[in-house]
């Protein structure tokens, strides 16, 4: 990553994975995925010498009053976290595991000083009623400077809040071969985000939301394992944590060991993802059916992208699909080009 001083981050925090792009204005970004579980250090498992085995996360310190720190581990898988009930509702960003999420992906940038950090939030959050508290709140939590643990402290100098779907626009749109998507504001581009808590999809023309074809769904990945865990268990006689299942896809495995066995679950995953990809392909269809010159472009990205693929090409025949090389980087990735130009832009007019 670059060593300039004030960096330009993408910061994508969500349910399912923390996926992060940083770097100097003109530089190839360095990236970085982790797990979005967060939890007080004392719910984590114990060594054999009682030691808290934090499981390869980041030690953050929340505070909890004036002069009074509780520590918290940042960006470990959910299923070793011990009795702790998982942040899955539209009020994730105010909660103290976002804190530490977001404290935790500060550490990994290894920087004091960030210039421009750019984030997102979902589309119908970002464009609903309460979208304005919502984008002043989350900027306040990430703009100044944080102490991050006894060894390290980053100070944020501005944040730039946008909708989520829209950061994959941008990270297209940068490459050569599909600038056109930003100079042609004729154009209309759907770009569909699958991510774990929620499915968000946003229509571009140009460089600008057209909000009134966008929104969200909560039929997205958290949803496909629940579907999925139900049927294996039926299947194979026996309770299946979802957890297991989004480790397991995260990490790409092929297999899932139920009962001692190992279990084809992608099957399961392809299976349960098409029937819920139909429905949420019919609820975009409805958003976007006053597009009078239809769709022109769809872009795929998040976690879910390759489940929801099919489904969401048939549903607009006419249009030319775009899949990304790493669909689960996508939103990082376009946040920090937007960033980019933000910064790039400023200097210029400078």
């Amino acid at each position: 990553m670059s060593k300039v001083e004030g960096v330009v981050v993408g910061l994508d925090v969500g349910y399912g994975n923390i996926k992060l792009a940083a770097g100097g204005v003109g530089e190839a970004p360095w990236e970085q995925v982790m797990p979005a579980g967060a939890a007080p250090v004392a719910l984590m498992p114990k060594r054999i010498d009682r030691t808290p085995d934090l499981k390869g996360g980041e030690l953050v310190l929340l505070p909890v009053a004036e002069d009074e720190v509780e520590e918290w581990v940042a960006g470990v898988d959910q299923m070793h976290v011990q009795n702790n009930t998982r942040q899955t509702h539209e009020r994730y960003t105010s909660t103290r595991e976002y804190h530490a999420l977001f404290l935790g992906a500060l550490a990994k940038l290894g920087r004091e000083k960030v210039k421009l950090l750019v984030t997102g939030l979902p589309v119908s959050q970002y464009f609903g009623e309460r979208g304005e508290e919502l984008r002043k709140g989350l900027a306040q939590l990430m703009r100044g400077k944080h102490v991050i643990n006894g060894a390290s402290t980053v100070e944020v100098e501005k944040v730039v809040v946008m909708p989520q779907a829209v950061g994959s626009f941008f990270a297209v749109a940068s490459r050569p071969e599909h600038r056109i998507l930003t100079a042609d504001e004729t154009m209309a581009t759907l770009i569909v985000d699958i991510g774990f808590y929620s499915c968000d999809w946003a229509v571009m023309s140009g460089k600008s939301v057209r909000e009134k074809s966008s929104a969200s769904s909560q039929f997205a990945m958290s949803f496909v394992m629940e579907e999925a865990a139900k049927v294996l268990g039926e299947r194979h006689g026996r309770t299946v944590d979802r957890d297991k299942i989004e480790l397991a896809w995260r990490r790409n495995q092929s297999s899932l060991v139920i009962g001692g066995e190992e279990v084809d679950y992608r099957s399961v995953m392809r299976e349960v993802g098409s029937e819920i990809a139909e429905r949420v392909a019919g609820q975009i269809l409805t958003s976007t059916r006053n597009e009078r010159s239809g769709i022109d472009v769809v872009v795929l990205t998040g976690g879910g992208a390759p489940l929801f693929l099919p489904a969401i090409a048939k549903s607009f025949p006419k249009a030319k699909v775009i899949e990304q090389d790493d669909p689960v980087l996508g939103n990082a990735r376009g946040y920090q080009v937007y960033g980019q130009l933000l910064l790039g832009a400023a200097k210029k007019v400078a």
